[in-house]
């Protein structure tokens, strides 16, 4: 592992977006860490994400194609970085996320990427609506 910059934490953030809106379920599939770095997915409902279910790896790429399904967006509205700790680039962020199921609603939420040589991979994100 190595530090990450600021713009490749960002720019994986993007590219996660990106890749969620188009449903790109094989990228997704490689944005997030593998089983043994992953660490959570957490977000509210629809699609609900959180305890035990948040942190189960091996579900995702079905949990992003059901969303799919329901045509969900996200809109990133700011990021921000906030540094390197322990191997991990945390960020944190805030978006409109909008689904057949889901009128248009402000989000905010947080995150941790690790940067490696095998490739920057999400590790953590944790969503919820704002308050």
């Amino acid at each position: 592992m190595r530090d990450c910059s600021v713009a490749e934490s960002r720019g994986l953030v993007v590219s996660f977006i990106s890749a969620f809106n188009n449903g790109r379920i094989a990228r997704l599939d490689r944005i997030f860490a593998p089983a043994a770095s992953f660490k959570w997915y957490s977000t509210s409902a629809p699609g609900r994400r959180l305890g035990p279910a948040a942190y189960a790896r091996s579900p995702l790429a079905r949990y992003f194609a059901a969303r799919h399904a329901q045509r969900e967006r996200l809109v990133l509205q700011s990021w921000q970085g906030n540094g390197n700790t322990n191997g991990y680039s945390q960020f944190e962020f805030r978006l409109v996320r909008q689904a057949l199921d889901l009128q248009p609603t402000p989000y905010e939420g947080k995150g941790a990427i690790i940067c490696s040589a095998a490739g920057d991979t999400i590790a953590v994100w944790s969503m919820g609506p704002r308050s």
